[in-house]
């Protein structure tokens, strides 16, 4: 397995070639972009502009793996508002084409947020109709979707993630898996078990469930994660690729902390084997 790292685990205030620097001296293989509303990586970025991001990865011996957005928590695409759905999903069909130019082969996409006032059934239906349109952009591009399994009220159990992805019956659709995600709900190697080969990229932080909430969320090894039963069900349902390291900055000493979850991660595969 390959470690990586989410853009958003830098300071906001560094440039993508300080990212990529960091993270190259910390020893990731792949750094994994979050497209915004503004900044570098804005999707209102050319390809010419992405390409040109793409050099700077190159050129320090680093994969831009896969492309993720916090912008479809604004924007869901599971929304009964026509122009706010429209939007999410003019934001995914521009990330699988950034994915394509810069040569990453998944993005990942939160697939709605459950809404009190709309029918479960509803947001299931309409969250489906979305990412089959994406997937066919995805197919025409080579461009895997993995749906993220987070905090929105939706599809919270591996059987029902497993039953949403198949439904949608596209290869290019399958599952992002966020490990720390599931410590609140479940345990992490069901999931695993579950999900098999639908199972695209892994993210991986910590979670401390004595807290239980969403300030349970720590850095790698701080909290509760079975990390060897993690990677025990990883490597036996034939996962080998990334694991990316999705984290909040430190308020302080960014450096040392970008080292310190790369130490982490190298412990936990290779203890972890």
């Amino acid at each position: 397995m390959k470690k990586g790292i989410n853009q958003l685990c830098f300071p906001p205030s560094l440039s993508i070639g300080e990212i990529l620097d960091l993270g190259r001296g910390a020893g990731f293989s792949g750094v994994e972009l979050s497209v915004g509303e503004d900044g570098e990586i804005a999707y209102t970025r050319t390809p010419s502009e992405l390409r040109g991001i793409s050099r700077k990865a190159a050129e320090r011996g680093l994969e831009l793996h896969s492309v993720s957005t916090i912008l479809h928590w604004a924007y869901p695409l599971s929304s009964v508002e026509r122009e706010t759905r429209d939007q999410g999903l003019a934001i995914g069909a521009y990330m699988t084409g950034a994915a394509s130019t810069i040569g990453a082969d998944t993005v990942l996409i939160v697939p709605g947020v459950a809404d009190p006032q709309v029918p479960y059934q509803d947001t299931y239906r309409i969250a489906q109709e979305s990412l089959h349109t994406l997937s066919q952009t995805a197919s025409e591009l080579g461009v895997r979707i993995g749906v993220e399994n987070v905090w929105n009220r939706f599809l919270q159990g591996p059987l029902e993630m497993l039953r949403f992805i198949e439904e949608i019956d596209s290869p290019f659709v399958g599952a992002y898996l966020d490990i720390g995600n599931v410590m609140a709900v479940g345990h992490p190697q069901h999931w695993i078990q579950v999900l098999g080969g639908h199972i695209v990229k892994v993210h991986v932080k910590d979670f401390i469930r004595q807290v239980g909430n969403i300030h349970g969320f720590t850095y790698l090894l701080h909290g509760d994660v079975p990390w060897v039963d993690v990677i025990h069900e990883l490597r036996t349902v034939g996962y080998d690729d990334y694991l990316t390291a999705e984290l909040s900055p430190a308020s302080a000493f960014a450096d040392r902390l970008i080292h310190e979850v790369s130490e982490s991660l190298t412990t936990i595969i290779e203890e972890g084997a």
